[in-house]
């Protein structure tokens, strides 16, 4: 039994001593406030305050908060009162996941830093990330939580920011879709592969789904019309559920769901790998004779593109082509290619080459990495 102090009030925890704090809050005491994004400590949405001091609540060990003072985004404190207030006021809750943490890092800073800069605000919520806001907003509220201006909202006036319908339960961390389920919902658990590329067979998996606990087994021929996902129909090559053989570590290649309440147990679960070869370089992928991992994309590409126009003198002194392509979306077997398109009237030869990258960088959501401003660093004169 983990005893501590809980937003004011004394609590404990029956939990092993090391499971994720933030599995405790959210399944075991009902504080869905506190966020899950990573799971890594990388975005921030999980922060807690624990004897004051921000931390990542996914990379705490629950018996690690025994005998301290813990605060979630739930807490009730003057502070905490006055930043919500400001992100209202300044418009800083977009969405309904990443305020929380931010809050919570915020609250950290103003307790040591009462009246900070622009620039130490930027640097205290470095490690809480936010796909919204641009920042800006959030930086301009928690500099103006501590002030002596008023940051309620008073409307009449033409141009006076309106307060968002929903940005109190967004600032107390009430409104996000992951919250929420069902009562006596399943727990669903996928099974993924532990290479980057294996074709697989599986064996009973009606006997598997008969176990006590266990509801239903899916699989990819329980999938109906096309199965395929993504933002672009034309780009979409991405099954919801792999059919043999899985493209990439982790792609999901079955779905095994469990009563409420049943602890998940794949035990025994019967399927077999077989590793087969990966292309795992730019060069092997983009080879003449390199094996399709997509049947319909030839050369392992997705896309070709080109940039029109660039100036460039003396150091890049041709026109830049880029050609994109990389299929799965995760690094560990996505290929890439920058090789000449082979097309009528395309007269564009050398390649770009920028000393400082050698070659583009691709990222899992298939877009290059680098922008113009990071170009225009390795160039004499702007892009365009």
């Amino acid at each position: 039994m983990i005893r501590f102090t809980l937003n004011g009030t004394p609590a404990t925890l029956d939990v092993t001593p090391t499971q994720r704090l933030t599995e405790a809050l959210r399944e075991h005491l009902g504080l869905k406030g506190t966020k899950v994004g990573c799971d890594a400590g990388d975005c921030g949405e999980c922060t807690v305050l624990v004897n004051g001091r921000a931390q990542c609540a996914c990379l705490l060990p629950a018996a690690r908060i025994a005998s301290c003072n813990t605060e979630t985004v739930k807490a009730e404190t003057p502070l905490l009162t006055r930043l919500r207030a400001s992100f209202l006021c300044h418009g800083a809750a977009h969405c309904e996941i990443c305020p929380p943490g931010m809050l919570m890092t915020a609250c950290d800073l103003l307790a040591r830093v009462p009246h900070p800069t622009a620039e130490g605000v930027e640097h205290a919520l470095g490690g809480t990330l936010c796909r919204c806001t641009g920042y800006r907003k959030v930086i301009v509220a928690v500099v103006a939580a501590n002030s002596a201006t008023d940051t309620t909202h008073t409307l009449g006036n033409v141009g006076d920011r309106l307060p968002r319908v929903d940005g109190a339960t967004k600032v107390s961390g009430n409104s996000f879709g992951a919250d929420f389920a069902p009562e006596n919902a399943l727990t669903v658990k996928a099974i993924r592969p532990p290479h980057p590329h294996a074709s697989f067979t599986s064996g009973d998996l009606r006997a598997f789904a008969a176990r006590p606990g266990v509801t239903c087994v899916l699989t990819a021929d329980d999938s109906p019309d096309r199965n395929a996902f993504g933002v672009i129909p034309s780009f979409a090559d991405q099954p919801a559920i792999a059919a043999s053989p899985a493209r990439f570590r982790g792609e999901c290649v079955a779905v095994v769901t469990f009563d409420h309440g049943i602890a998940p147990d794949l035990t025994g679960i019967p399927i077999e790998w077989v590793v087969l070869p990966a292309l795992l370089a730019p060069d092997v992928a983009e080879a003449l004779n390199a094996p399709r991992i997509h049947d319909l994309r030839s050369g392992n590409q997705l896309i070709q593109g080109r940039v029109r126009r660039a100036i460039a003198q003396p150091r890049l002194p041709i026109p830049l082509m880029l050609s994109q392509v990389p299929s799965p979306p995760l690094m560990s077997n996505t290929p890439i290619s920058n090789r000449k398109p082979e097309r009528p009237g395309w007269s564009m030869t050398p390649l770009l080459s920028v000393p400082a990258l050698k070659r583009p960088s691709w990222t899992a959501t298939k877009l290059p990495r680098f922008s113009t401003g990071q170009l225009n660093g390795c160039a004499s004169s702007p892009l365009r």
